[in-house]
């Protein structure tokens, strides 16, 4: 207990923090990679519901995520805040990616009543499991240290379980389908969902939280949804990191989840598609296990700076390659690398700097409500996939698409468009708004530390010299 307050975890928990985050996101990374592609191209949907079904999710969710961690922060029982919330996410979540992979046995209007209602409260379970999953990280480490050599195990993980769904996805279809997509969709998405479900049960073992005494509700952490947004209204600088991370994530989802149908379509090579996602997985991984090591050498900003540059690089290469040699398997590549290793610094990023939101908060308000501001890292994520997915479907609709046909010219323009220049677009707008608004940084996020440490020294003083209640009985 004393080890993980001072953020000296056992291997134990670190390996199964690991092992959790790659059962994790192997499920969910396959909702969030193909889930669009089963809804088109296997089940026959209109992209344009499928855009709108992404918008609805995410409406919901800007209601969920916050009473998520509004619940979060109030929950209190023997064992835990974190662990309840864990199993009964990773549970639910379970249960309803495999009931979203079997939705090609219904047809009409109840297939698209099914997916819809599936799909929604798949978006509950995931919020429900990656909120507590995350907050383990400002729980159990206190120092940036601290936090990069405990965030390096479930990271890495989670970007190899997304290395294995990207390169090896259709291999398990072939495999599990013997022919049939539909089976091989529905057969590998029950693998993985039950395996997610296991993979979490270890973290839930392994990671022991402070006994109820120790971990009593605070009064001061948000009751109710007006009160989460006012302490988001408070935290300016978690506004900053929210908006402009936002547009990031909608360079990562557009280059991540549009790359199915851009290297069907479009390169007509799922082979090349496997190598893409492949060197990215791999880029991924090692660019997380790399970020600590250089996290000594380099300052935060540049490596931010590097972490913005690298993806425009990248997608460039892309582009060429796209207009001038659309199956060079060595440019592809190496947009994927560069696309990737910007990826991988932002992970790690986010998680710092997300921590520095929590003690910001706490600075400015005195309240500090971890699961408030965690609740707001998968909304990133979310409204990301949201903008991109509903885009995606509005204009393919729009150009004519056609599953499983070879595309008109006007189809392929518009498949560019969204593979190539859209994301520059968002990743621009995203570095904009952080040079420009976000300032815990530098000798001001020193400062405003030292000066968070001297508050809470001052409190710890004051309750040790605080009069004690006597009671007296006749």
């Amino acid at each position: 207990m004393k080890n993980e307050a001072n953020g000296n975890l056992p291997l134990s928990m670190k390996l199964s923090y690991g092992m959790a985050g790659f059962g994790k996101d192997l499920s969910g990374s396959l909702v969030m990679l193909y889930g669009m592609f089963y809804f088109t191209d296997i089940l026959g949907i209109s992209p344009a519901f499928v855009g709108t079904l992404l918008l609805v999710a995410r409406f919901w969710d800007a209601v969920n995520d916050p009473l998520m961690g509004i619940l979060l922060d109030k929950t209190k029982t023997r064992f835990g805040r974190i662990r309840p919330w864990l199993f009964g996410g990773a549970l639910c979540n379970t249960i309803l990616i495999i009931a979203i992979f079997h939705a090609h046995l219904l047809e009409g209007p109840w297939l698209y009543a099914y997916i819809s209602i599936t799909y929604i409260l798949w978006g509950m379970a995931y919020t429900a499991a990656e909120i507590p999953f995350w907050c383990i990280i400002p729980n159990a480490a206190k120092t940036d240290k601290q936090k990069a050599s405990l965030l390096i195990w479930p990271r890495s993980m989670v970007s190899t379980a997304w290395l294995v769904m990207g390169s090896f996805f259709f291999v398990g279809v072939d495999y599990f389908g013997q022919g049939s997509q539909e089976k091989g969709f529905t057969t590998l998405a029950t693998v993985a969902a039950i395996f997610s479900l296991l993979s979490v049960m270890t973290l839930i073992f392994n990671y022991k939280e402070k006994s109820s005494k120790e971990q009593a509700t605070d009064k001061k952490h948000p009751q109710s949804l007006k009160e989460f947004w006012n302490v988001l209204k408070s935290n300016d600088q978690l506004l900053v990191i929210f908006i402009a991370l936002c547009f990031f994530w909608n360079l990562v989802n557009t280059v991540l989840y549009f790359a199915i149908y851009y290297f069907t379509y479009v390169v007509e090579s799922k082979e090349l598609y496997t190598t893409f996602m492949l060197v990215a997985g791999i880029t991924e991984v090692v660019a997380v296990v790399l970020f600590p090591i250089l996290a000594k050498k380099f300052s935060r900003e540049i490596l931010i700076k590097v972490t913005y540059i690298l993806p425009i690089i990248g997608i460039a290469l892309l582009a060429y390659s796209s207009f001038f040699a659309l199956h060079n398997i060595w440019l592809i590549a190496i947009g994927s690398i560069l696309v990737r290793t910007g990826h991988g610094f932002m992970l790690v990023l986010v998680m710092m700097m997300l921590g520095d939101c929590i003690d910001y908060g706490q600075f400015k308000t005195g309240k500090r409500t971890e699961g408030v501001v965690m609740a707001t890292y998968p909304m990133q994520f979310k409204i990301g996939n949201t903008v991109m997915g509903f885009i995606m479907g509005l204009l393919l609709s729009f150009s004519g698409y056609i599953p499983n046909v070879a595309q008109s010219p006007e189809t392929i323009g518009y498949m560019r468009f969204l593979f190539l220049v859209f994301p520059i677009i968002m990743v621009a707008i995203s570095y904009f708004i952080y040079t420009r608004f976000y300032k815990l940084k530098g000798d001001y996020l020193i400062k405003m530390k030292a000066k968070l440490e001297l508050q809470n020294n001052k409190i710890e003083i004051e309750e040790e010299t605080e009069p004690k209640e006597i009671l007296v009985t006749n």
